[in-house]
């Protein structure tokens, strides 16, 4: 079993138990009432993701620009967010107040991005280096890989591209629904997070 996969079920059973939980509280402290427990409840269960939100604002910023089709946008965002890591390496832990399936370095998941957005921009060797300078960083990350074999085909190495998907493969990566849905959600939250901070802050 890959680290994505423990990632997965991680993910799948903590969001059953904090169900399980609020239910269990709202039930018991709101006894016939439970919709207002749920009001009372919903703000401490949004409070983390709002959190990370804050310190992670110009991840969700550049991510909503590439959701968007605009990855020039995106391109100064990553560098700031990534600027923010080197100066603050703890708040690479906030990560954990989100869900992060694929890697556990929130500087991996934006060298990542901004391959991504240099791809999208035909910056090839730019791509590349931001890719590898992803891996470098979280050897057990399967999304850099995925990137990687989009230029492979690009190149036209057909067998370079292969070999990239079959270790994002090996490394828990599948492309199947629930990767699809993930990635919905991460696009989601990027566009309520991604939203442009007031001016002053």
């Amino acid at each position: 079993m890959t680290r994505t996969d423990r990632l997965k079920i991680l993910y799948v059973l903590l969001l059953a138990g904090l169900g399980l939980l609020a239910w269990t509280v709202l039930v018991w402290l709101f006894p016939g009432r439970v919709w207002l427990g749920a009001l009372l409840l919903a703000p401490p269960l949004l409070l983390p993701g709002r959190i990370q939100g804050a310190y992670f604002r110009p991840l969700f910023t550049a991510r909503r620009s590439l959701d968007a089709g605009r990855p020039a946008e995106a391109l100064e965002p990553l560098r700031t967010f990534i600027g923010e890591l080197q100066a603050h390496p703890m708040r690479n832990w906030l990560l954990w107040l989100g869900y992060s399936i694929y890697t556990t370095s929130a500087e991996a998941m934006a060298w990542n991005n901004l391959g991504v957005a240099h791809t999208q921009l035909g910056e090839w060797s730019a791509a590349r280096e931001a890719l590898e300078r992803a891996l470098a960083l979280d050897v057990a990350y399967p999304l850099p890989h995925v990137n990687l074999a989009r230029l492979a085909l690009v190149d036209g190495d057909r067998e370079q591209a292969e070999r990239h998907l079959a270790t994002a493969k090996a490394l828990g990566y599948s492309g199947t629904m629930l990767d699809q849905l993930l990635h919905e959600a991460q696009s989601l939250l990027a566009r309520i997070e991604g939203r442009a901070a007031p001016r002053g802050d």
